[in-house]
């Protein structure tokens, strides 16, 4: 679910489909494997501002 206020967000989060990783499969999102997305969020808060380039 999108954040609250938020109209078509990215956002950064994993997925089910393993194989779709790397590939332009979303609007926008970036999609971690598991020890991507384990290794951001030990590092770095929620609600921290990610900007993309």
């Amino acid at each position: 679910m999108p954040p609250v206020g938020t109209k078509n967000p990215q956002l950064i989060h994993g997925s089910h489909h393993a194989s779709s990783i790397g590939t332009a499969a979303t609007h926008g999102c970036l999609r971690l494997g598991a020890e991507g997305l384990a290794f951001i969020y030990s590092r770095v808060p929620i609600g921290t501002p990610v900007h993309i380039m």
